[in-house]
């Protein structure tokens, strides 16, 4: 597109630039009063450069519908390079520059199979202790199946940016409810118990790694000491224990950290003025920047996600 601005904009130069320097001609025949007096012998009073002024008035218009011309073409060029500048909705599919995707997004195909090939290894610790009938292990397996998809288009939904965390959790909790209805309807009641204790430890396995992961991040960012280390294990741990209490489980997203919503505020911020105690001026100053940026790492995944 540069390189097309750059030619028009030599044409655009080049003519102006013939049409101001040719103001200079009026000494010739056409603009001399050599030339005014041919013009009185042939019985026609002109005045001296009339003519030539007349053409390049026309010259002139000319050159104004052509940067008109080149202006329009040049406003389609630059909103086929860069839509969103236009102001103007984007077609549905199509990727912003943030990386989310207009109209919705869903995770490619890859990424749900990782998701429920990680679900199919923990249900069958389940399966080797729950002694489920065929069918009750067809319906279980159909239903988490299905669950499992609506969970990771709540996860898609909110990377996307359609989404914040607060309707994430509230969907999310939805699904649970619906889940736990279903379950307990072809569920014996020593089954169904064994369930939530599945449940439960899946729920501190996921919890595990989002502590892990955010001690791992203030260990890199904040060059913690081994005591520094293991003093804000203990309250991360407690951070998301809180959060666990708070709302059921911790509802990670791809990188294993909890999504952030407002009902949560409070448990961060005091959690952080605990983890800051224990820090010098410098790496307090580095940890306010990474809880700030914390939240927003899940658009790092947008790259995941493709056109619903």
């Amino acid at each position: 597109m540069k390189a097309l601005l750059f030619v028009a904009g030599v044409i655009v130069a080049g003519v102006v630039g013939y049409l101001l320097g040719d103001a200079g001609t009026f000494g010739r025949e056409d603009g001399s009063r050599e030339g005014a007096r041919a013009a009185d012998r042939r019985g026609v009073v002109v005045p001296a450069g009339y003519t030539k002024a007349v053409e390049r008035d026309a010259e002139i218009e000319a050159l104004k519908v052509m940067v008109e011309q080149l202006s329009s073409e040049n406003e389609k060029l630059r909103r086929a390079a860069d839509p969103e500048a236009s102001g103007e909705e984007l077609p549905v599919g199509t990727r912003r520059k943030n990386g989310s995707i207009v109209g919705g997004a869903r995770w490619n195909r890859n990424f749900e199979l990782m998701a429920v090939g990680f679900l199919d290894t923990m249900l069958s610790q389940y399966l080797k202790e729950a002694n489920l009938t065929p069918a009750q292990e067809k319906r279980l397996r159909g239903e988490m199946q299905v669950r499992v998809k609506q969970a990771m288009q709540i996860g898609a939904d909110y990377t996307n940016g359609d989404i914040d965390g607060d309707r994430a959790y509230e969907l999310a909790g939805i699904v649970s409810q619906d889940i736990d209805g279903s379950l307990s309807s072809f569920l014996d009641d020593k089954q169904y118990a064994l369930l939530g204790k599945f449940q439960s430890g899946m729920g501190n396995f996921v919890r595990d790694h989002i502590v892990n992961g955010e001690v791992v991040t203030f260990r890199n960012k904040l060059k913690l000491d081994g005591d520094q280390e293991k003093k804000i294990r203990a309250i991360v741990n407690k951070r998301y224990q809180r959060v666990y209490e708070r709302i059921g489980v911790p509802i990670p997203n791809v990188m294993m950290k909890a999504m952030r919503r407002s009902q949560d505020e409070d448990i961060y911020r005091e959690t952080g003025d605990a983890i800051k105690a224990l820090l010098t001026p410098d790496q307090a100053a580095t940890f306010d920047a990474v809880e700030r940026t914390q939240p927003a790492q899940i658009h790092a995944f947008r790259s995941n996600l493709v056109p619903k």
